[in-house]
């Protein structure tokens, strides 16, 4: 099978002195464990950190007609607005009518996750629900570093969780080690510390 989405490749986990993993017939199972762990890093962050090929089309609506927060994005291919409730999106906003919100976002690595009316813009975003359509990319503009490295820690722990189905291993003379606890690991939580979106 193929990777879909994933934050880390099979050449990453297979490198890691901890699996020592060289042997190609475990490569399936492996790739399964980091979409597996990719999508534990996305529900745990509450938002994804992949861009679709292809453009998603999402609503929104705005409680000031200034504002309009939206998903993370990356770019707009087109925003229209339904300002006549009627749910027909008939007026097309050109680039020079919004703002995508934070300016420096990109700069920094991060998504777009508003917009504001233009200085010089001709419209108001319709204080209505689902009053504004966005076609677009949606996601982080790049898979950030400590989401990668995240990613990987969590694969690893789900390929050795896998020989460890009662939840326990033996540690010899240092007794058992328990593996079974919920959620993400907490350093792994740590490292995501950052990224985790607070609201939906």
């Amino acid at each position: 099978m193929a990777i879909t989405n994933g934050y880390c490749t099979l050449t990453e986990i297979k490198a890691a002195d901890a699996l020592d993993l060289a042997d190609a017939s475990w490569d399936a199972a492996l790739e399964r464990v980091i979409e597996a762990a990719s999508r534990a890093v996305d529900a745990h962050c509450m938002r994804r950190f992949y861009v679709n090929t292809d453009d998603e089309t999402r609503y929104y609506g705005s409680e000031d007609g200034r504002l309009c927060y939206t998903d993370d994005l990356v770019s707009i291919t087109t925003l229209a607005t339904d300002d006549q409730d009627d749910r027909t999106y008939s007026t097309v906003w050109a680039a020079t009518d919004y703002d995508m919100e934070p300016y420096n976002a990109a700069v920094q690595g991060w998504p777009y996750m508003y917009l504001s009316v233009a200085p010089s813009g001709n419209y108001n975003f319709p204080i209505i629900r689902r009053g504004v359509k966005i076609a677009g990319k949606f996601g982080f503009p790049a898979v950030p570093v400590k989401v990668r490295q995240a990613t990987l820690q969590q694969a690893m722990r789900f390929w050795m969780r896998e020989k460890t189905v009662l939840g326990s291993s033996a540690m010899g003379a240092l007794g058992e080690m328990r593996v079974n606890m919920p959620g993400l690991d907490p350093d792994i939580q740590q490292m995501l510390i950052e990224y985790r979106r607070l609201y939906l």
